[in-house]
C-alpha cells in the first residue's frame, strides 16, 4: 500500500470514528450505564491500533489523531446553536479520552515479531 494511501485512510478514519463516537458517546442503557460511551472508545482503540499496523511510519498515527481532535473539537462547539458534545461527564470523557488513546496507542513502540 502507497504512503499516500494510509494517510487518506488514516484521515478518513479519523473523521470516520470521531463522528460515529460523538454520535453514540450519549446512549445509555440505565442511569449508570454508559454503553454507548465504552463502545465509542473501543471504537477509538480499534481504529488507532488499526491504522497504526498499517505500515512502519509513525505519519498515519498523528494524522488520525490530529483528525480525530479537530473533529471532535469542531463537534463541541456552538456553532449553529446546538452542540453535539454537551458539557458534562461523558461528553468529557468523551472529548479527552478519545483523543488520549489516540495518541498513547500512536506513540506506542512497535514491537518486532521474530520468527
Amino acid at each position: 500500500m502507497s504512503v499516500l494511501k494510509r494517510n487518506l485512510i488514516a484521515i478518513a478514519l479519523g473523521f470516520i470514528v470521531a463522528v460515529l463516537g460523538t454520535i453514540i458517546h450519549q446512549s445509555t442503557t440505565g442511569p449508570e450505564m454508559p454503553i454507548g460511551l465504552v463502545m465509542a472508545l473501543a471504537m477509538v482503540l480499534f481504529a488507532a491500533t488499526e491504522v497504526r499496523t498499517m505500515g512502519p511510519q509513525k505519519l498515519p498515527s498523528l494524522l488520525f489523531t490530529i483528525t480525530m481532535a479537530i473533529t471532535v473539537f469542531l463537534a463541541a462547539q456552538d456553532l449553529t446553536g446546538d452542540k453535539l458534545i454537551p458539557l458534562g461527564e461523558t461528553g468529557l470523557i468523551w472529548s479527552y479520552g478519545s483523543i488520549a488513546i489516540a495518541i498513547l496507542v500512536g506513540a506506542f513502540p512497535r514491537f518486532e515479531q521474530s520468527n
